[in-house]
């Protein structure tokens, strides 16, 4: 094996000696297989690009979906509204025990008295800590709006827009040789079921919670998975079209 090899491996060893690398399957940017070469560009995985020695710079680490922010933020709301939950339900309880050691217990017993004691603190500092973690649950919903928001202006309602954009082209290709009137044509293509579904996922793309911070949260991922169905289906259509016009 030449330093060449050792270096690059088979592939990089073609391109150093001027070799012509072998035709391959590549995906395209819809996914669909297409012919073509090592000379016509490596992407992210460290290869090259344009058939040139140019070195493309690796991307380190899982790529992050979009849906994280979401996410993380609808648990640390879930973990807050709990945190409170569990408070007052000791609030409850200790406060219970309170009054029946106060009023049946032997205070002549170092012990009840003591726990009496221990109980009185717990009962009058409770609700100023319930209400300190109300402040904080507070403010944990506006961050779940603001990244419920941030993720419906900068992901989810443009890519809708995409879809939606994509899936008229395919329903005017199929009702075109029906429906010769281009008016006729643009309002049948807005009728259809495939895209009022675009617009149903358009809708989950508001940044107003009407329903609350969680529920709004949910609907938009939700909206996401749609979206997801959407343009698997979609992309399958596209690549069949593709293939079809080829052959």
């Amino acid at each position: 094996m030449n330093a060449d090899e050792r270096r690059f491996g088979k592939a990089g060893n073609e391109l150093a000696g001027g070799i012509p690398p072998s035709p391959r399957l590549r995906r395209d940017r819809r996914g669909c297989f297409q012919e073509g070469g090592i000379g016509q560009g490596l992407s992210e995985g460290g290869g090259y690009s344009g058939g040139m020695k140019k070195k493309i710079k690796k991307v380190n680490g899982a790529k992050t979906s979009p849906v994280q922010g979401v996410k993380a933020a609808m648990a640390a709301r879930q973990r807050s509204k709990a945190e409170i939950a569990e408070l007052r339900k000791m609030l409850v309880e200790k406060s219970g025990r309170q009054v029946v050691l106060e009023t049946t217990g032997d205070l002549s017993n170092a012990a009840v008295v003591n726990e009496i004691g221990k109980l009185q603190v717990l009962v009058g500092l409770l609700p100023r800590r319930i209400a300190f973690k109300e402040g904080e649950d507070v403010k944990a919903e506006g961050s779940l709006v603001a990244a419920a928001n941030e993720f419906i202006r900068e992901h989810l309602a443009p890519r809708v827009r995409r879809l939606e954009e994509r899936t008229r082209v395919i329903v005017e290709k199929e009702l075109s040789p029906h429906i010769r009137d281009k008016g006729a044509l643009m309002r049948a293509v807005a009728g259809s079921e495939r895209v009022r579904e675009l617009g149903r996922l358009s809708c989950a793309s508001s940044v107003q919670p009407q329903w609350g911070a969680m529920a709004h949260a949910e609907g938009a991922l939700k909206a996401w998975a749609g979206a997801d169905e959407v343009e698997k289906k979609l992309l399958a259509e596209e690549c069949m079209a593709a293939n079809f016009v080829k052959s």
